[in-house]
């Protein structure tokens, strides 16, 4: 595995320079990545292990991350390349996409009938009876309400951003 890195260079120059004369032209970023994709790395000398469990790692690691800080600092992001083995440049990246497609597709919050949850209620009452008295279906309902007034007002905002 020491010389993995040098072979795989011999290997992607040499498709590069095939594809440079192919082409009659040298090559730009877009013609080298599809070269890397048309040619991809023969197993005898591939990270493909290796890579593949760091880059679900990566993508777990940012999604965890992204749930509880939405936009990191500089310093965050030097951190998490760190530990994602990426660039700084593809964190960054990887965040501002993310909050793109957060804004182009937000996720569905669940909705609740009104009925629905008023017999549920009902019930939590009847089967634990002590809850009411300390106050938690108080604190259910309210907390159901909350979700539901988030969900009008992210529907009022889609209906006004139409």
């Amino acid at each position: 595995r020491s010389n993995h890195s040098w072979l795989q260079t011999v290997w992607l120059r040499g498709h590069f320079h095939h594809e440079s004369i192919r082409l009659n032209r040298s090559l730009n970023p877009s013609d080298r990545l599809r070269v890397r994709k048309m040619h991809p790395f023969p197993l005898s000398i591939s990270n493909c292990d290796d890579y593949d469990a760091q880059k679900e790692f990566a993508k777990e690691f940012l999604k965890l991350y992204y749930t509880i800080v939405k936009y990191p600092k500089p310093g965050e992001k030097s951190m998490l390349s760190e530990q994602c083995l990426l660039t700084y440049h593809q964190v960054n990246s990887w965040f501002k996409n993310r909050r793109s497609r957060d804004r182009d597709h937000p996720p569905e919050l669940p909705t609740y009938d009104p009925d629905e949850v008023e017999s549920t209620l009902t019930d939590l009452r009847e089967m634990f009876g002590e809850l009411e008295e300390e106050g938690v279906t108080e604190e259910l309902e309210l907390a159901m309400k909350m979700e539901e007034a988030e969900r009008l007002d992210l529907m009022k905002s889609e209906d006004g951003s139409n």
